[in-house]
């Protein structure tokens, strides 16, 4: 049992303790010493999890270098796996690109093979926020009710409606699919 419970149970029957001790009336006294059993034996229960606590504790300091070397291993490791798959990624918009550019340079719009078709298809623009900070609030909507984020929707809207949106702006570039 946690720490925690273990002093939420101390509290509760030291309340009910204190009840039973208000009372002259000789059954409720026997109540009371059974009660005030039941603290003592909470409280050596939460006085042992102290202890364990602290050996713990020690435990952990006494590997405190190879706990935080472990630590540093481990994010050297994400990180690598993150550039990793940035590279697969960047390898796969690299080949969509190429296939686009030679399919525009021959003048086709698709292509079909054994594996499937892939066809050429002009995006409807994505939105590439250049200064966050210059996107007005009218452009934000709430993230986790903590946040305002450029809301792309309105953003995208508003700049096809003809108005002009501080900080972004309308990319247009042809997408591959692939199916």
């Amino acid at each position: 049992m946690s720490l925690y419970n273990l002093e939420k149970e101390y509290a509760l029957l030291e309340s009910e303790l204190d009840e039973l001790m208000q009372s002259d009336d000789e059954e409720t006294q026997k109540l009371a010493n059974a009660k005030l059993q039941e603290v003592i034996n909470k409280s050596l229960e939460i006085e042992n999890k102290n202890v364990n606590i602290f050996k713990y504790r020690f435990y952990l300091l006494g590997k405190e270098e190879q706990i935080r070397a472990l630590s540093e291993m481990h994010k050297k490791e994400a990180k690598r796996l993150d550039d990793y798959a940035d590279t697969f990624a960047n390898k796969i918009k690299q080949l969509d690109r190429s296939t686009i550019n030679a399919l525009e340079i021959n003048g086709k719009k698709s292509i079909e093979t054994e594996l499937g078709k892939m066809t050429i298809r002009k995006s409807k623009g994505r939105i590439d926020i250049l200064d966050k900070k210059l996107i007005p609030d009218s452009y934000k909507k709430e993230r986790v009710s903590t946040t305002l984020v450029e809301n792309k929707t309105a953003i995208r809207e508003a700049i096809e409606s003809g108005k002009n949106v501080p900080g972004a702006k309308l990319v247009f570039e042809d997408t591959l699919i692939v199916k």
